[in-house]
């Protein structure tokens, strides 16, 4: 499409995202819309590189081919249409980000409509507990712009007065949550949700069916900290191929805070277990302005004997190919 927003002044941290009446979403376009064959590419990719016979008239082209020794032409390398369309989504994922504030990135993954009648409660817990724990912070929430988990936590959030939510939809999709800021992040579900899962530090999961289980999975191995409550049942349990290494206890966590996640328990102790369990993996944080949660904390996060071994070094260097490509993050 090659449609592309102007750029948004960057908000400072801790500043709400707001949405402008009458301009609910940023449009961001992908480069193309059509599956081009090897053929096509490569000739497209010819003609690029070399002059016409005629200015302007790009249909003949003028090739002076490469000699060989031989005396015959080089032939054009063909194209292979994955690592085009690799190259084209990872163009649409760099022109997203651009548009979300820096700072940590927690991603919000759950079913469309809730199947465990716990849940509900636990992420009306969870909401309230995270948004405490996130105003004042640099950090932004992301959801997919879907109803259920998503959009409860989404209004619970900015309820609680966290109100960092960007909602990444696809073209001709709005969440309608009537919080947050959307963003077209993708033609269909199916490139909305690459880029979701390309995009976050932490990817919090809730319940869920094969799409979220996909998201998880793709997240996690590139090196995204996946945290699941897996006893809320659905893909966070371990269902439609969830990445099971990320359903092994945390680094970041102590027994007891892993056993709030997969046993059931009081909706207030699994939120309370999240967030010390963030609050350790995350130290984009702004810590400062969060000194109940510091000085509760501090006692756990001594405990904790891979505390130091904080979320976003690892992210970086795992980014940067300075580890392992085996060596996954948080497990």
């Amino acid at each position: 499409m090659g449609c592309h927003a102007s750029k948004a002044t960057k908000p400072q941290p801790g500043t709400p995202l707001t949405r402008t009446p009458g301009h609910h979403t940023t449009l961001l376009g992908r480069l193309s819309h059509d599956k081009s064959s090897p053929k096509l590419l490569a000739g497209a990719d010819a003609a690029a590189k070399t002059p016409t016979s005629r200015r302007g008239d790009a249909s003949r082209p003028s090739v002076t081919p490469a000699s060989t020794d031989a005396g015959k032409a080089k032939p054009v390398p063909p194209v292979d249409v994955d690592d085009v369309a690799k190259l084209e989504l990872q163009a649409l994922a760099d022109a997203v980000a651009a548009e979300i504030p820096q700072g940590l990135r927690i991603c919000i993954l759950g079913s469309t409509a809730f199947r465990n009648p716990e849940s509900e409660a636990v992420v009306t817990a969870l909401a309230s507990r995270l948004a405490s724990f996130l105003k004042g912070s640099s950090a932004v929430v992301l959801t997919g712009g879907m109803p259920g988990v998503q959009e409860f936590m989404a209004k619970g959030l900015s309820h609680n007065g966290f109100d960092r939510i960007m909602n990444l939809v696809f073209m001709g999709q709005e969440s309608s949550y009537g919080v947050g800021e959307d963003l077209v992040a993708g033609m269909d579900l199916d490139e909305r949700r690459k880029v979701f899962a390309s995009l976050g530090h932490v990817y919090l999961c809730i319940e869920g069916g094969p799409g979220v289980a996909q998201e998880a999975k793709d997240a996690f191995e590139r090196g995204a900290f996946v945290l699941p409550i897996a006893s809320t049942g659905g893909a966070s349990s371990g269902l439609f191929g969830f990445p099971l290494g990320a359903l092994e206890q945390s680094r970041f966590a102590t027994a007891a805070e892993w056993a709030c996640l997969t046993e059931p328990a009081e909706p207030e102790a699994v939120a309370e277990a999240v967030v010390k369990i963030l609050h350790r993996a995350a130290p984009s944080l702004d810590e400062t302005s969060m000194p109940h949660v510091e000085d509760r904390m501090q006692t756990e996060v001594a405990a904790c004997p891979n505390a130091t071994r904080m979320l976003e070094p690892c992210l970086t260097a795992c980014w940067h190919d300075q580890r392992p490509k085996s060596s996954l993050l948080c497990l």
